[in-house]
């Protein structure tokens, strides 16, 4: 285990992630044997299970097992049934979250590549040097430039989402396209601040959409952007999960570790009517 978690380090360290995040290892033993790694999304009593079917010993997820915290675990529900079914079952479960977010080959990335944009770069912070290396938001280019409603609309096809929302001028044209998977809403200001006249994300607060929908409509709002794309938490996030899945494949077989790779297709827990 320890050895699968030094290669995903490698490209998504530990170090990096937020500190209010939990990712490493939730679950395990880090001198247990590997032979079979699956890949998920989110660490559910469904894809546990389905590792388990697999033959696997280590389950990767992008979203910890344990988030915040555990004041008592129950083994007969929830995440004590989890970390119950994994311990019987000899399954350690490690988890890069915003470490992964954060990585030159990680989710934001992968977004941005599944909906076509071009010029690809980490979203610049004035006050961080270290921004250069932070792809927590990534910035391309949207060729040719179409209207907010036409792209949404492609967003929607290309994620495979049963629902798109946006808040902005549907006939506003845009071209730099700002996007961050999972729940992107705290980075409004700093996208606006680059000049993207678009923001896609997988879920935004309702008043953080509303005091942006005020700010536009203000003719001496400061306010760049042009409108904000709301594209799901799952659907945003659901796509990166193979690239995970292969660089982590890929460098094992450069270290020639005698392991195999699956990925657990994940669920989104909404549905839509």
């Amino acid at each position: 285990v320890n050895n699968i978690i030094e290669i995903i380090e490698s490209f998504a360290p530990e170090k990096t992630a937020e500190d209010w995040d939990n990712s490493g290892l939730q679950v395990g033993d880090l001198n247990a044997e590997v032979t079979m790694i699956a890949v998920a999304l989110d660490p559910t009593n469904n894809s546990v299970s389905r590792a388990i079917d697999g033959g696997a010993n280590l389950l990767v997820t992008h979203h910890p097992l344990i988030f915040p915290q555990l004041n008592s675990i129950d083994i007969s529900c929830g995440v004590g049934g989890v970390i119950k079914l994994a311990i019987d079952n000899s399954l350690s479960i490690y988890c890069a979250h915003t470490n992964f977010d954060k990585s030159y080959i990680g989710t934001n990335l992968a977004l941005a590549e599944t909906l076509g944009l071009t010029e690809l770069s980490p979203l610049p912070h004035p006050d961080d040097p270290l921004s250069k290396d932070d792809f927590s938001v990534v910035v391309g280019k949207l060729n040719p430039p179409m209207k907010l409603i036409y792209f949404a609309r492609k967003i929607k096809d290309a994620l495979n989402a049963p629902c798109v929302r946006f808040v902005g001028d549907g006939e506003a044209v845009v071209a730099t396209v700002g996007v961050a998977g999972g729940s992107g809403g705290d980075f409004i200001g700093r996208v606006s601040m680059a000049g993207v006249d678009i923001f896609v994300t997988g879920e935004i607060r309702y008043h953080d959409a509303l005091t942006f929908k005020n700010s536009i409509s203000n003719e001496n709002s400061s306010m760049n952007l042009l409108g904000l794309i709301e594209a799901g938490h799952f659907n945003t996030e659901e796509i990166a999960i193979p690239l995970l899945a292969d660089n982590i494949a890929m460098q094992s077989s450069k270290m020639e570790f005698e392991v195999k790779v699956f990925v657990v297709e994940g669920e989104d827990p909404f549905s839509c009517i």
